[in-house]
């Protein structure tokens, strides 16, 4: 993954108030479907297409560091994997967007992003963001099933799907700050638009959450698709120090000092 060394201040495209309506009109009632890819490695909800729409920004906005971000407390840094549920405390602010639903804290982040890949010639779609509770179980137990079609005993299936979709509770997609890019599939790893985004994710707070060589860690097979939004200065520390989200609250909690300085 490449490394960059960035300011506190991180400097984002905006749009015109005109161009943000007709963005949103065409990201709604334009949607197509996603080049085709190799098969899914999971089952995934269902894919919604985003089209790509030339933006131009004409403006840009400095954008001041979040002093609060670099606490472990703080919602950008929420865990949630299968040995940490959702807790009761994170209450996902969901609003429909781009023909999905997301938190809408990330909704801003987002739309800065996708514009800035249009801008270098970069194609990407949402294939998931929020999943209700009720989606996560389904998924769940289609994973179970086709894993007990390949022979493997129920407890087996149970481990394995978890390795691939995590029960309700337990997803980062039930957050709504998590989002699958272009097709779920292993082949995005080949794709320009994965390379774009471990060069430029963290200037707009989104990480690769599941990096390989980190899945004795997070507990989920390396996924090239799936970025999780935290922050732009939590983004640029964590990928400085080659950290997974559960390395880095360790490392926050191991570093207060550290944390209080960079969030000066």
């Amino acid at each position: 993954m490449r490394r960059k060394n960035i300011g506190k201040m991180i400097v984002l495209g905006i749009l015109t108030p005109a161009a943000v309506v007709a963005a949103v009109v065409m990201f709604v009632y334009a949607v197509q479907e996603p080049p085709k890819q190799a098969a899914s490695v999971i089952s995934p909800a269902e894919t919604i297409s985003v089209p790509p729409q030339k933006q131009d920004p004409s403006n840009t906005v400095t954008v001041p560091i979040d002093s609060g971000a670099f606490s472990v407390s703080a919602w950008q840094l929420v865990l949630v994997n299968s040995e940490s549920k959702m807790p009761d405390s994170f209450q996902p602010q969901i609003t429909e967007a781009f023909g999905v639903e997301m938190d809408e804290r990330i909704v801003d982040p987002y739309m800065a992003l996708y514009t800035q890949a249009l801008d270098d010639g970069i194609s990407l779609w949402i294939s998931s963001v929020y999943r209700s509770p009720e989606k996560q179980q389904e998924l769940f137990e289609r994973e179970i099933e086709q894993n007990l079609r390949q022979g493997l005993s129920e407890p087996e299936a149970e481990q394995k799907a978890e390795t691939a979709v995590q029960r309700p509770y337990y997803s980062e997609h039930n957050t709504g700050l998590a989002i699958d890019f272009n097709g779920v599939t292993d082949d995005f790893k080949h794709d320009d638009a994965y390379e774009w985004l471990l060069d430029h994710a963290e200037e707009y707070g989104f990480v690769l959450r599941y990096p390989e060589g980190k899945e004795d860690i997070t507990g989920i097979m390396y996924e090239p698709w799936h970025f999780r939004y935290v922050g732009p200065e939590n983004a640029i520390r964590m990928n400085e120090l080659d950290l997974c989200l559960e390395e880095y609250i360790e490392y926050l909690k191991l570093h207060p000092q550290e944390a209080s300085e960079l969030s000066t």
